[in-house]
């Protein structure tokens, strides 16, 4: 596996914890975004018989928001494999990159599991290369 694909890997798995507010971060922009010179007195009142389409455009923005489905996809994927993967498996990736600051390293997480550094590493490229498969990167 490429360093840089096994590095985009981590860090997808680091910020998988805080995913869901990325998202709701993302839609918020898209139903309010910041536009610090609107200002809805100039110009009188509005139109009475107007058609207002805003929410249905907001919606089909966020429904094909790019960001937002990546971030969905990434989650999914995420999920996806853990629910497959063994609970060694598991606690060696939320051990690693899904606490806030990590107190253990490959070695520390594989004596507390009872397993060499070699067959954690092992677990944990497993893990990474289902992921690259998944998320479509080639090796």
């Amino acid at each position: 596996m490429r360093t840089s694909v096994f590095h985009f890997i981590e860090d997808v798995l680091r910020d998988y914890p805080r995913t869901s507010s990325y998202i709701r971060e993302v839609q918020d922009n898209i139903l309010a975004p910041y536009n610090p010179e609107h200002d809805e007195n100039v110009g009188g009142g509005r139109k009475q018989n107007a058609n207002n389409r805003g929410v249905e455009n907001q919606a089909l923005t966020i429904d094909s928001d790019k960001a937002i489905r990546k971030l969905k996809e990434h989650r999914d994927i995420i999920e996806w494999t853990l629910e497959e993967a063994d609970d060694a498996t598991r606690t060696i990736i939320t051990e690693l990159y899904f606490k806030h600051r990590p107190t253990l390293t490959i070695t520390g997480v594989a004596m507390s599991l009872n397993l060499s550094r070699s067959a954690a590493s092992r677990k944990r490229m497993y893990f990474f290369n289902q992921l690259m498969k998944r998320f479509g990167l080639r090796p």
